[in-house]
């Protein structure tokens, strides 16, 4: 059997970072080319970054959202990005959104469907497809997002698991591994936002509740915090805002979790076009361009491991090099016509006659383990062995 093991993986994972970071920077630079080349209108294409460290894993977020269309009222974008985790995995999101609103009535409706790609640490690639409505009002939002993986369950990692199994006075060695899989979780969360009014620039109040689940692997429910304050306008860029948020987490499988985050944005386009007339409601222009609520990657879980046995053999005698066949326990509680497992044990006499019996074929490997709290003897009228067999009271075995 091939074995892999936990740090050849790593390698390999450090290894496929560097190829996966290039395109991925390629990527974004190729959408940052097309934002800061396409016309300029009402909103411009934004670039995005975030750091985040948290209680189980730190992450790292960039981000460009740039409009493909535009008019008064609607919009549509393409939102590019990228995650790196100390878990250690990484992951991809491209996406396109149309949002439309009312002036009037203060409210944007939106639509949005992302493509997303994720590598854990065990190497392993997963696909999802991420689709989402929202409702962003002046001070109060509402989103409901929905998650469809792609990919099905993929082994995680493999790990010997030879034993020697007892089955009634049989001795068995077993060749085996145990495999583990991972799997990604199918699910939907929603959420709400509330702008705090006097709390600085703009700050808010966010709670999201999610569950996924996945076959063979238990759910996952749970509900996340969020309080974070933005700054418009950071040194003087015109814009620009940076954003300070902490937030506290649970659910059913992971517990409790908190993390503090810290990010900055910035307009990449040609600015403003003097034919342009803006919305007249800044809010709802800056509304436009407020970045998707979703979550972060692609939720994957480990399964319980599976054992896998390759073949089955008798155990070998390290002393002797024999073969051994066969399994006695004898009791000074015994009896001479029992079974001779573990269960049903045999005394002294009874196990003479059997292993005097199997003498008659020839030497027999057979392994005599007494069991029970009174001493078993092997002097006169105790305890006989035959050629080839032993006695103890661990089992010091192993393979061929």
């Amino acid at each position: 059997m091939c074995i892999t093991g936990e740090g050849e993986r790593r390698v390999t994972f450090r290894r496929d970072s560097r190829n996966w970071l290039m395109m991925w920077l390629t990527s974004l630079m190729l959408v940052v080319l097309l934002a800061m080349t396409a016309a300029a209108g009402q909103w411009q294409p934004t670039l995005r970054f975030e750091g985040q460290v948290g209680s189980s894993r730190n992450l790292g977020t960039a981000q460009v959202m740039t409009p493909l269309f535009q008019s008064e009222n609607q919009l549509v974008y393409l939102d590019l990005r990228g995650v790196v985790a100390s878990d250690p995995s990484r992951e991809a999101n491209l996406g396109l959104g149309y949002r439309w609103g009312s002036q009037d009535e203060g409210w944007i409706w939106g639509l949005h469907l992302f493509a997303d790609r994720r590598e854990t640490a065990s190497g392993n690639l997963w696909n999802q497809v991420t689709a989402g409505v929202e409702m962003l009002g002046r001070d109060t939002q509402f989103r409901l997002n929905a998650y469809v993986p792609q990919t099905g369950k993929q082994l995680a990692g493999v790990q010997v698991d030879d034993a020697i199994v007892i089955s009634g006075t049989q001795l068995i060695y077993e060749d085996a591994y145990l495999e583990t899989y991972e799997t990604a979780m199918s699910g939907i969360d929603v959420g709400i936002t509330r702008r705090l009014r006097g709390w600085g620039d703009d700050s808010r109040l966010s709670v999201r509740g999610f569950h996924f689940q996945a076959p063979d692997a238990p759910s996952v429910t749970g509900a996340n915090l969020r309080f974070e304050s933005r700054f418009n306008d950071v040194w003087n860029v015109p814009g620009s805002q940076l954003i300070l948020g902490v937030e506290g987490q649970t659910d059913t499988i992971r517990g409790a979790q908190g993390a503090v985050t810290l990010g900055f944005s910035l307009p990449i386009g040609k600015g403003v076009a003097p034919s342009v007339t803006p919305a007249a409601d800044p809010e709802f222009r800056s509304r436009m361009m407020e970045p998707v609520q979703r979550d972060i990657d692609i939720v994957v879980t480990t399964m319980e491991p599976v054992r896998v046995v390759e073949s089955r053999s008798d155990p070998i005698d390290a002393a002797s090099g024999e073969a051994v066949t066969g399994i006695l326990f004898v009791s000074a509680a015994g009896d001479a016509d029992a079974e001779g497992d573990i269960a049903d044990p045999l005394n002294v006499a009874g196990v003479n006659d059997r292993l005097s019996d199997a003498a008659q074929d020839g030497v027999r490997g057979i392994l005599v383990v007494p069991i029970g709290a009174d001493k078993i003897h092997t002097g006169d009228q105790g305890l006989v062995l035959m050629p080839g067999n032993i006695l103890m009271s661990k089992l010091a075995l192993n393979s061929k």
